[in-house]
């Protein structure tokens, strides 16, 4: 009987397999992680999307209390749509509205 450090078919058959069992490991991956930087990103635009849908409804939100003159209701939902605004990472829209918010809950305490 051969022994198997002589039998140089066995030698190659095993390097081959065990060459295209690497070749596949790396494909498989690098496959899996290009799938989860996908993931990622569409869980970023989703995020993103959700931000913005807080911002329209506080916005909303702000329009109705505006009708019933409570001027401390008014002044809270200011608040709230200029912390929706910062979670949002809008920060033109927040500084704007903070100048808005300041009219709206009249801050001089003179």
């Amino acid at each position: 009987m051969t022994r198997l450090k002589d039998n140089k078919v066995l030698q190659i058959l095993v390097c081959l397999v065990l060459g295209i069992g690497l070749v596949y490991l790396t494909y498989y991956d690098s496959k899996t992680l290009m799938d989860e930087l996908n993931n990622f990103d569409s869980v970023e635009k989703e995020m993103t999307d959700i931000y913005v849908q807080i911002v329209n409804d506080e916005i909303e939100k702000f329009s109705i209390v505006l009708k019933t003159n409570d001027r401390v209701a008014i002044c809270v939902q200011a608040q709230m749509v200029s912390a929706a605004l910062l979670q949002a990472g809008k920060e033109a829209e927040y500084l704007e509205w903070k100048k808005q918010e300041e009219k709206v809950c009249d801050y001089s305490y003179n």
